[in-house]
């Protein structure tokens, strides 16, 4: 899927947290945070980004970052870093 929005983040977290059958007190749990905050996550996309590595992380998630630019290349991407 792709994430365009922070309220996307949101979206996926809690289909996929859902689906696991997981409630937000133990993926809170898990991740080390509160379940205010995972309910936050899923209501908003608002978190802190090692709330949102974590969590995906916990539920099996790969998250991946592509230039939006057909321009630009993984490589060129690459050596810039």
């Amino acid at each position: 899927m792709k994430v365009r929005t922070p309220a996307d983040f949101g979206i996926v977290i809690r289909s996929v947290r859902s689906a696991q059958g997981i409630n937000q007190q133990h993926l809170a749990e898990i991740c080390g945070t509160t379940q205010s905050a995972i309910s936050r996550l899923e209501k908003t996309g608002v978190c802190h980004i090692d709330t949102l590595l974590r969590a995906c992380n916990a539920l099996h998630l790969q998250l991946e970052i592509f230039p939006q630019s057909a321009r630009l290349s993984e490589k060129s991407v690459a050596a810039d870093l």
